[in-house]
């Protein structure tokens, strides 16, 4: 099977990176795309591999070797330490080699070492991503009588961001209660969509799919899989039959703000037009200016400045560097003359 799906993705035994494994599964609705970051698109046979990803704003490529870490289990049959393929697949390790090269080992790239979505999506596109702390559960809470939906800025901002078909995961607290809900703490999980709709009675219902690599281990509250919140008229319309056992599970939007601490959404679209521009010097003092022309009318741009990250400073031939705090002043200009601002 020479396709790109999500279901190749299989979590390990001995690697703890979801974060890494829900921003590539966001990414499989993309399998074009994802084919371009790898320079071989057939098994090699000298043996190596090479993976582009974006580092410090300049696309390179890591060259890897085919040499995978296994481990033979008590049937003296050898498997998969990290990251595991579906069938004879093995871009999802290639890929997760990658990264952890990048970062300078396997280790580096595993729980409690500060990785999230947001870095690998910024690695594997050069679209901009956006990390939301998720509110206090007290939105939306009642229903009017009406049958008027209650203003909630951050479900809009979802809803917005899903109409627009950007990728999303979640992640939840590191916390005990997560656990006894039948969700990995301190994991991350891909958001498969958010649903607004009523029942019968008029009631308004707000639900999140999401789906995790690790099969078997799901959510076990209101809205899991034997949930007997589940209407045959539910049923029907999110295809909730066809998620049984397969990782993927429903939760009510109200425990999603409880167990979820944190939203990552990459505004990233295959037919997007992104351009990297070295505005300066690593030792620069003063202000840089630089300048971007927009011919449409109508249209969405998003801006973000890029700095060297530290955790790669070997890929860096002039050496280590640092963070600053960048400041910049935006300056819009329509025929001929600059807008000013409110």
């Amino acid at each position: 099977d020479d396709e790109i799906e999500e279901e190749d993705i299989v979590k390990g035994s001995f690697l703890s990176d979801s974060y890494f494994l829900s921003a590539v599964a966001g990414l499989t609705q993309f399998p074009d795309f994802l084919w371009k970051l790898f320079y071989n698109k057939e098994k090699s046979k000298n043996h190596s591999y090479g993976v582009y990803l974006m580092i410090n704003g300049e696309w390179k490529m890591v060259l890897l070797d085919d040499y995978l870490p296994c481990i033979t289990n008590k049937e003296g049959v050898d498997h998969l330490c990290f990251t595991n393929n579906r069938g004879n697949e093995i871009w999802v390790s290639l890929l997760e080699k990658a990264w952890a090269k990048l970062n300078g080992n396997y280790i580096n790239i595993g729980s409690g070492t500060g990785g999230n979505p947001h870095d690998v999506f910024q690695i594997l596109t050069e679209a901009y991503s956006e990390m939301i702390p998720t509110p206090l559960p007290y939105y939306n809470m009642r229903n009017k009588t009406d049958g008027e939906r209650e203003d909630d800025p951050f479900w809009n901002k979802l809803l917005r961001a899903q109409k627009q078909g950007y990728i999303m995961t979640a992640c939840t607290y590191d916390s005990d209660k997560c656990e006894k809900k039948g969700l990995h703490p301190d994991m991350s999980y891909l958001v498969m969509r958010f649903w607004d709709l009523y029942d019968k009675t008029g009631k308004d219902i707000k639900l999140v799919d999401l789906k995790t690599s690790t099969k078997g281990e799901e959510w076990n509250g209101e809205w899991s899989d034997f949930s007997q919140m589940w209407t045959p008229e539910i049923e029907e319309l999110l295809g909730k039959k066809s998620a049984i056992e397969n990782g993927e599970f429903f939760m009510s939007y109200k425990d999603f703000l409880k167990y979820f601490k944190m939203v990552n959404i990459c505004y990233f679209h295959p037919d997007y037009l992104y351009t990297v521009r070295n505005v300066g010097k690593d030792n620069l003092k003063g202000p840089c200016l630089t300048q971007v022309t927009v011919n449409e009318d109508e249209t969405d741009c998003f801006f973000r400045v890029i700095q060297k990250n530290p955790k790669f400073n070997h890929w860096e031939k002039n050496g280590s560097c640092t963070h600053t705090v960048p400041q910049y002043i935006m300056l819009l200009k329509e025929n001929g003359e600059y807008l000013k601002s409110e």
